[in-house]
């Protein structure tokens, strides 16, 4: 039976090459400079997708709090060939890609990541074909990057963020939150819905003395926290609401100074800027911008983070 079943699972993998030469893939496959076509292309690539790390916690009265920590995308393994004149000049450029321990762009049809070459092994059969066996580490999972979202226009952007701080005087989610800065988020909130009345709650129709005192409510609540933070450095536990409600601050300062502004608002934990970059903006080096935007300073911060990334890159020098 055992031979038999041997025999069958032969045949058929038989039949799958004989497919793949017959009907070779079309489908992009790429990493770095290297492009794969026709029979290269594997036709097993296990270990696309990943999981989504979730924090959850469980309540009395059946209440669950479930908090997502980001996509992690899993280690990506296959086996191939190397074909033409090119097969083995290819096949050490893949092998110094792994040496060099340089981050390159893995691409399979609709997916991508960015990561690095782990292990590469090849198996060289003559200067025009070399099999191969490559496992490839995902840092960041770029896939469906080219389509970020619809614009929203300033007073949707605002919406997130005020309505967060409010969650946080209200203790909605019973997290550890220093009772110094409720009074201070309590003194943002009134200043900026007082300014957003005076200005029909469009945030460009905001007089200046309202603006005014919502930006100096917005300057006491920054210096409080710095101070809670210095004071609390060493406690995780009331450290990440204090960056939290810092980073909602900083999109409302954002609004508040550039009111025409139009962008897309994400909540991401421990965001990577310049994958970001890459994916609003086609360009990982215009990183900066989005940092501007959110008055950082480090490309890949630790925490969790409300961001505005601004349509136009340029915007955000213009609220320093």
């Amino acid at each position: 039976m055992g031979t038999a079943l041997s025999a069958l699972g032969s045949v058929a993998s038989a039949a799958v090459n004989i497919a793949r030469l017959a009907f070779p893939s079309n489908l992009p496959f790429s990493l770095g400079p290297i492009t794969f076509k026709g029979v290269e292309i594997p036709a097993n690539l296990p270990g696309l997708g990943g999981m989504q790390v979730l924090e959850t916690h469980d309540f009395p009265g059946g209440i669950r709090t479930v908090k997502a920590f980001g996509p992690f995308p899993r280690e990506i393994s296959w086996k191939g060939i190397l074909l033409g004149n090119q097969a083995l000049p290819r096949s050490f450029a893949i092998d110094r890609v792994r040496a060099a321990g340089s981050e390159v762009v893995l691409t399979y049809g609709q997916y991508q990541y960015s990561g690095f070459v782990a292990e590469y092994i090849g198996e060289v059969k003559n200067q025009w074909y070399v099999d191969y066996t490559l496992t490839f580490m995902p840092r960041v999972d770029l896939s469906g990057t080219q389509q970020p979202g619809s614009l929203e226009d300033p007073e949707q952007l605002m919406q997130t963020p005020l309505t967060g701080l409010q969650a946080i005087i209200s203790n909605t989610f019973g997290i550890t939150f220093p009772v110094q800065l409720i009074t201070q988020i309590t003194n943002v909130l009134t200043t900026v819905m007082a300014a957003l009345l005076t200005g029909q709650g469009l945030i460009q129709n905001i007089n200046g003395l309202e603006r005014a005192a919502a930006l100096a409510s917005i300057q006491t609540f920054n210096a409080a926290a710095q101070t809670q933070l210095l004071q609390h450095s060493l406690d995780p536990i009331t450290v990440s609401p204090i960056l939290d409600a810092m980073s909602m601050v900083a999109v409302i300062n954002l609004l508040l100074q550039n009111s025409t502004v139009a962008g897309w608002q994400v909540q991401l934990v421990n965001p990577d800027l310049p994958a970001l970059a890459a994916q609003y903006y086609g360009d990982a080096t215009l990183w900066t911008s989005i940092a501007r935007a959110n008055s950082m300073s480090d490309p890949t911060p630790v925490g969790t983070f409300n961001l505005i990334i601004p349509a136009n890159p340029q915007i955000a020098a213009t609220s320093q």
